[in-house]
């Protein structure tokens, strides 16, 4: 059974590898796909990721504290979720179920501890149907590798601790949106193009959701530098929604999510003549 394993950041990578590693020795039939040993680095969302995705029966995103708006895993998840014989399973690595927000909160997320991982393993277990373990197989195995997994997660959070890469900046995750569905917008839908939930209703709602955090953080500096994050957050805004329109124009739900987009770059141009008005030396009007 082949499982899909979706990471971004250098600490979920390496718990993704140690994923990839761990699951063939609790579940002898499972087959982990982790792009960077199986695909060249650098190389996502080309026809063999397709292809992966497709024949993967689980979906295992890697979510920690600095991955949890990651636009990768954003579009790997919905691309998961809308396949019909697949599941989706985030994994929380230390971080809170409240910290989820977007589009990922709705997803079942599995919270990583010896006994949620065993659940997960479990549910996992029933879907691989004949391949599937006895309980007594799978608890002795589970408890004779848990330890091994537990190790390696330990040890990649107390390595990261000195190593902690600077925060991304949000036109730095803009930038990635962009380059992203440009990307995807080259290339056939891997979902039916009928399905008005697909991955790119899933982009756009992550645009939206980006632009709003981006309001939220400009309020709390009252420092005019932030009318230059505001100008390119709005320039990429607009370049995603100009991609996506077209995959979505004719969706149920399209009007809706204009509306939304619409109200969002509204608040943005309006934060912009305020802070305008606090270079200039004018009194500003708190929101």
């Amino acid at each position: 059974m082949k499982i899909f394993i979706s990471w971004s950041g250098p600490q979920s990578m390496d718990i993704g590898h140690a994923l990839r590693d761990w699951l063939p020795c609790v579940l002898q039939y499972a087959k982990p796909y982790f792009t960077p040993n199986d695909i060249e680095k650098g190389v996502r969302w080309n026809a063999e990721i397709v292809r992966e995705l497709e024949e993967s029966k689980i979906g295992l995103l890697c979510l920690t504290h600095d991955n949890l708006k990651a636009p990768w895993l954003m579009f790997e998840a919905g691309a998961i979720s809308k396949l019909p014989s697949s599941r989706l399973c985030p994994i929380l690595f230390r971080v809170d179920q409240v910290q989820v927000t977007g589009p990922l909160s709705q997803f079942q997320n599995t919270q990583y501890s010896k006994t949620e991982i065993h659940k997960l393993i479990k549910n996992i277990n029933n879907e691989a149907e004949s391949y599937s373990l006895s309980e007594t197989q799978l608890d002795t195995s589970f408890e004779t590798w848990w330890p091994q997994l537990d190790k390696k997660i330990t040890e990649i959070f107390e390595t990261s601790k000195a190593t902690t890469p600077p925060a991304r900046s949000q036109i730095e995750i803009a930038e990635e949106t962009l380059s992203i569905i440009r990307s995807l917008a080259n290339r056939e839908s891997i979902h039916n193009e009928e399905d008005d939930n697909s991955h790119w209703a899933l982009s756009w709602d992550m645009i939206v959701e980006h632009g709003n955090n981006v309001f939220e953080y400009s309020k709390q500096d009252e420092n005019p530098a932030q009318i230059s994050v505001l100008k390119a957050t709005i320039s990429h805004m607009r370049k995603l929604f100009n991609l996506i329109t077209p995959k979505l124009v004719k969706k149920p739900s399209y009007l809706r999510r204009a509306t939304n987009g619409a109200n969002t770059l509204k608040l943005l141009e309006t934060r912009i003549l305020q802070l305008d008005k606090i270079k200039s030396g004018d009194e500003d009007t708190p929101f």
